[in-house]
């Protein structure tokens, strides 16, 4: 039994366990519940995320400024593939819109930097 809204952290299962999903409609708090570096660093190492998620609906979900960043880092990081997130609240649809103009970019450091941990080292 689920009490409450979840924070973006509830966003992990659908990356754990759900591939195949292309869509997602949830609302999330992502005022609170806001991820741990600690949290960053397990996420990333058990590699969970899903690749085929490309849409998030996000509704009415609240969002603040000061939550922008690690809501966009984090998303980036289950959802590399996410082309679009829509919002309906006017009042944070431009927040969201912001969450969704950083994804792209995190996701391509995202890669670079584990492209850069696989790779063989170099000799000169």
């Amino acid at each position: 039994m689920c009490f409450g809204t979840p924070g973006v952290l509830g966003l992990v299962p659908f990356a754990e366990h759900c591939p195949n999903l292309r869509s997602l409609t949830i609302f999330v708090d992502a005022t609170a519940g806001v991820p741990t570096k600690d949290t960053f660093f397990r996420i990333k190492k058990t590699g969970i995320s899903n690749p085929n998620l490309s849409h998030l609906d996000v509704g009415n979900s609240p969002i603040k400024r000061e939550t922008v960043a690690v809501s966009s880092s984090f998303i980036a990081m289950l959802f590399p593939k996410l082309q679009s997130i829509s919002a309906v609240n006017e009042e944070t649809k431009e927040l969201w819109a912001q969450v969704m103009q950083l994804v792209p970019t995190l996701t391509s450091v995202y890669a670079g930097y584990e492209e850069f941990l696989t790779s063989s080292p170099t000799t000169q």
